[in-house]
């Protein structure tokens, strides 16, 4: 009887080592299988400012075209085949993944990819300049052919100048930012401004081209990027609607050029007296947030950066970067929620520690078990 006892209780042991064995090995593979990824998190956005340079322009341009409405809406046609294409960059974006058990790790931006989900047509967008400047014949007057083109631009500007959602993609997740443009973007759809034939001097523009390309633009830090209302130094009525024009501010603005033939850097800091050509797109608005505009300039490379420019080459550089006009912050602050959202509770608030069948088996073995050695200590006591 004590050997058959000892059997049973034996056996009872073993079976209750083997379910919490298999509950060991069930629960191991439980995190593995559900820690999914189910959001990406743009923590910091990429800090790139886009110029033209940065823009996969068209290779068609009507720069130096001198034509009518017919022959432009034709060439509008031909753009159909293009859409705005920033070359967008991520490489100082600060991103996270977040699983479903609320974990969460960086990404690397070189995983990621990214494009602008509602970029512009060229054609679309140069069609409806037209349209808005109405008809051009060859023989038209000069006035009237000048507020036919600022018409035309203004009506480019109004179309391109936003924000743009950039979606950013990371396995089969997806999170966006936003970035500005102004009218570099759509630079080959800008026309030659008419010429005034009263004007002697319009032949006379002291930065035209004096040969090859020489420099290049390396980077800009201007000095002043915000403008407000005080920065507005006069007005002008088009078709009913008032628009505002400012001086730009380039005294203090850093730049950096290089000789493309000795690869020599030069950099200076501008402090306004320079031989420069400055200009910028209009506000159109005095109390609108945010608008993003554009500043030109072009600049006597010898005068900024005090070199010579070798016989042959041009001598003339030319830059631009965005401002923007009535500045408003737009970060948030942190919540409660999202300082939370990363800590996965039961419903009483204490942190889950284990699968439910892990617990079950582990109870059924222990009361197995302890049913085995009552039995046997029951024998010893009957005696």
């Amino acid at each position: 009887m004590k050997k058959l006892l000892s059997l049973a209780i034996a056996a009872l042991l073993t079976f209750s080592c083997a379910l919490t064995a298999f509950a060991a090995a069930d629960d191991s593979a439980t995190p593995d299988e559900a820690k999914t990824p189910v959001e990406l998190k743009i923590i910091e956005p990429p800090s790139k400012t886009y110029f033209w340079e940065d823009v996969v322009l068209p290779s068609e341009s009507v720069k130096n075209v001198y034509a009518d409405s017919e022959h432009y809406y034709a060439f509008a046609d031909k753009m159909n085949a293009y859409s705005f294409n920033p070359m967008l960059d991520l490489s100082d974006a600060k991103l996270e993944v977040v699983y479903n058990d609320g974990s969460s790790e960086s990404v690397d931006p070189a995983d990621c990819t990214a494009e602008v989900s509602d970029p512009f047509n060229y054609g679309e967008v140069m069609r409806t300049a037209l349209d808005a400047a109405g008809n051009l014949e060859l023989d038209t007057p000069y006035e009237e052919n000048l507020r036919w083109y600022y018409s035309y631009c203004i009506s480019l500007e109004k179309q391109i100048d936003r924000e743009y959602t950039v979606n950013v993609s990371y396995k089969n997740l997806t999170a966006t930012y936003t970035i500005t443009t102004s009218d570099y973007a759509v630079d080959n759809l800008i026309m030659d401004e008419p010429e005034d034939p009263d004007d002697s001097s319009a032949h006379d523009y002291p930065f035209e081209s004096t040969g090859e390309e020489l420099y290049k633009v390396v980077s800009i830090t201007p000095a002043k990027l915000y403008y407000t209302k005080a920065d507005i130094t006069d007005s002008y009525l088009y078709d009913g609607k008032t628009y505002y024009n400012f001086q730009p501010d380039v005294s203090g603005t850093k730049i950096t050029i290089k000789d493309t033939k000795t690869g020599k850097l030069y950099t200076t800091v501008l402090d306004g007296t320079e031989s420069m050509d400055v200009y910028s797109s209009t506000v159109s608005s005095l109390t609108e947030p945010n608008q993003v505009l554009r500043v030109d300039f072009v600049a006597d490379v010898d005068d900024c950066f005090g070199i010579t420019t070798p016989t042959g080459y041009n001598k003339n550089v030319q830059f631009s970067f965005d401002v923007y006009f009535n500045h408003q912050s737009t970060n948030d602050t942190a919540t409660k929620d999202n300082a939370t959202k990363n800590t996965v509770t039961n419903d009483n608030g204490s942190v889950p520690t284990g699968s439910p069948i892990t617990t079950m088996l582990f109870t059924l073995s222990a009361v197995i078990a302890g049913g085995a050695l009552l039995l046997s200590y029951r024998k010893k006591f009957e005696k």
